[in-house]
């Protein structure tokens, strides 16, 4: 995916643009509902460490499609003052952010956007996420977001005093969307995204093909290791790195825990985790503010 300051910006314009009268902090609320996933995979491992991390890889990659995003959102859009229209720009900005990451390469990673009615993948992959095109997406995103920052954190409260059946319905909503995609991750797995299948299969795995996006490259005295997204280190035959880092691997099991590298890109490490960690934070300013702001008198109100 881009970075999240990239979504913010293009995403923020392009919707400001087409939508008249869409509200900034909504437009910022939609870019980062298909990145909560993505927050989870790297929190829920930290505080409970006994979870399996394959299978916690897989259920938060189902919560990453369209449709689960809509769920989301509609438990979002029952507390908004414009239920319907909320929910409305939060799909269509929700839909935007998944097909933007489309364009970028992903070696065994992609976007499943019709999942769980269709587990084809959509990867265009123009462009890898450290080129220079996505470096100076970036930086006027930031100008972008920092521009309409006024605008964005100006407005009524984003919220109303909702009924018991509105909270009601909103919560069933947000627990389906973080229990049902179990219910899936066995058709994710059977579509071969990631290599899951062959992860699993440990006694099974040598002489099979393996595909890895961006896992931690662990350099060593004397080999260097790719931790994979079950959190088994393989040794990495055939590739020497400079130092820790992260890495995009095509190779062959060779043994259980070693593969011979077939292709490898180096990525610069931590650098669109912090882009991403940064376009997070604006966001959720932005959306706090207007959560505790009251409006100006005389200010027009804004719904969606």
């Amino acid at each position: 995916m881009p970075n999240t300051l990239v979504h913010l910006g293009v995403q923020g314009l392009a919707t400001r643009a087409a939508w008249r009268g869409a509200d900034p902090a909504w437009i910022y609320a939609g870019c980062v509902i298909p990145d909560l996933p993505w927050i989870l995979r790297r929190t829920v491992p930290a505080v409970a460490p006994s979870v399996n991390l394959l299978d916690w890889h897989l259920h938060t990659a189902v919560q990453a499609s369209f449709l689960f995003c809509l769920v989301l959102a509609g438990a979002v859009a029952l507390l908004a003052r414009d239920s319907r229209r909320v929910f409305l720009l939060l799909g269509v900005t929700c839909l935007a952010h998944l097909l933007l990451d489309t364009v970028e390469i992903k070696w065994g990673n992609c976007v499943h956007l019709l999942a769980p009615l269709s587990w084809r993948p959509l990867s265009l992959g123009w462009v890898w996420p450290e080129s220079a095109w996505i470096h100076g997406l970036t930086a006027a995103s930031l100008a972008a977001v920092l521009i309409q920052w006024r605008s964005a954190a100006r407005g009524p409260p984003l919220l109303r005093r909702p009924t018991p059946a509105r909270v009601a319905a909103a919560a069933v909503l947000a627990a389906a969307w973080m229990a049902l995609p179990a219910a899936w991750t066995g058709a994710l797995e059977a579509s071969g995204m990631q290599d899951a299948a062959t992860l699993r299969n440990r006694d099974g795995r040598v002489g099979r093909t393996i595909v890895l996006d961006r896992v931690p490259l662990l350099h060593g005295a004397t080999e260097d290791a790719a931790v994979a997204i079950d959190g088994s280190r393989l040794v990495l035959e055939g590739f020497r790195g400079d130092r820790d880092g992260l890495v995009s691997v095509r190779g062959t099991f060779t043994a259980p825990d070693r593969v011979r590298v077939g292709e490898v890109r180096v990525h610069p490490a931590g650098q669109r985790d912090l882009q991403t960690v940064a376009g997070l934070a604006l966001a959720a300013v932005v959306v706090l503010l207007r959560l505790v702001r009251r409006p100006d008198p005389g200010e027009p109100a804004r719904a969606a």
